[in-house]
């Protein structure tokens, strides 16, 4: 479904062959409800080599799989994908190998895929994408100047309408879904890097926080817990990782993949678990963003925040809900496992209002300014 007067982000998750035209791949939008070109709707993809986003320039431009397309249109409409398997293969990226290039690509089959199991190809090597950025440190290699390990960043963008969504493998929490018909942002770094979408379906698509967090999170303090019988124990009863999900919407907008929390490999500061947000794409959003004072003042914001680890789950998270006009009245929710919220406390920067954060409440409160701020307190 592609909503009305706001942009839309689109891929083709298959081959139409021939029919391949603006006005065969929109057919209900075109023939339809007559919709004309230039005026009720419009197309752009985006060129990496110039930077630049190029209109096409009528309903008779061809459209292809492995391209990430933006449109805008003035009139409601479902897309209705005919086609045969998609047979791009490969995906050519733009690189460069000091700072890396953002690539818009087209989610070219019919079915979700984990953002992990993409592969990253370069000559013989063949990657997932958590080796294709592998973590040094604090930092994954692409973070820090990029060495030979680094083909392809671990962080991606998918844009879902009204806000983005961040995709990344090595931070607990994240959805990492890349919706079948969407584009995604990927910045590449090695020459001669392309990108394979795996053949590996989504398996634990809609799992609860709580199985997220058993699966994510086990392994972590598993592996960083001391070699040795009792104190290995010890440490992994000291360092259980956590976090908790944070979700604004209001009608059909909504902000999803935002989590805080500890992780036994984190610091306080910014650090790898730490994902950046893109600014909105567009004049309709809405957008939550973490906003801890070591972060960096000259971006968006911050979608995840994890620090170092106390001896029992608490600390102080302030973060930020922006969103155009449209959204008037705004919810948060939170998910989380039950005994980390039973003594959360939530903040209203704004009325100076406290209210218990426990699991399954929620929040509503009037967009105020287009900015609103909050603090969340676990204890």
């Amino acid at each position: 479904m592609i909503q009305a007067d706001q942009w839309e982000s689109f891929a083709l998750p298959c081959d139409p062959g021939s029919a391949n035209q603006v006005k065969d791949v929109f057919y209900d939008l075109v023939i339809t409800d007559g919709a004309v070109y230039n005026t009720d709707y419009f197309i752009y993809w985006y060129d990496a080599a110039a930077n630049y986003y190029y209109k096409l320039p009528d309903e008779n431009a061809a459209m292809y799989p492995g391209v990430g397309y933006w449109i805008y249109t003035l009139i409601p409409t479902t897309m209705v994908y005919t086609g045969v398997a998609n047979l791009t293969g490969d995906l050519s990226l733009v690189t460069d190998a000091n700072v890396g290039i953002l690539n818009y690509i087209g989610h070219t089959e019919s079915a979700d895929k984990r953002w992990g199991d993409f592969r990253a190809a370069n000559g013989a090597a063949l990657k997932t994408i958590p080796n294709a950025d592998p973590v040094n440190g604090t930092d994954t290699e692409c973070d820090l100047a990029p060495s030979d390990l680094c083909l392809v960043s671990s962080t991606a963008y998918q844009w879902m309408g009204t806000g983005w969504d961040e995709l990344n493998p090595h931070v607990p929490g994240l959805d990492n879904d890349v919706k079948a018909g969407y584009g995604v942002f990927v910045r590449a770094f090695k020459p001669g890097t392309m990108l394979r979408i795996s053949d590996a379906p989504v398996v634990a698509s809609g799992a609860s926080v709580e199985s997220l967090q058993a699966n994510s999170l086990e392994s972590s303090s598993r592996d960083n817990s001391s070699t040795t019988g009792k104190s290995k124990d010890k440490a992994k009863d000291k360092t259980q990782s956590w976090f908790i999900r944070l979700i604004a919407e209001a009608g059909l907008m909504q902000d999803r993949s935002n989590v805080f929390g500890q992780l036994n490999e984190s610091v306080d500061g910014l650090d790898l678990y730490d994902v950046e947000e893109l600014a909105p794409f567009g004049s309709k959003y809405l957008s939550l963003t973490f906003a801890n004072e070591s972060f960096a003042d000259d971006t968006w914001g911050y979608t995840s925040d994890y620090r170092a680890m106390t001896k029992k789950p608490m600390g102080e998270w302030s973060f930020l809900v922006r969103a155009s006009a449209e959204a008037e009245d705004i919810t948060l929710r939170w998910e989380g496992e039950e005994k980390l919220l039973r003594g959360a406390i939530l903040r209203d920067e704004q009325t100076g209002e406290e209210i218990p954060a426990r699991s399954g409440q929620s929040y509503t409160f009037r967009n105020s300014g287009g900015e609103n701020r909050f603090t969340i307190t676990i204890q």
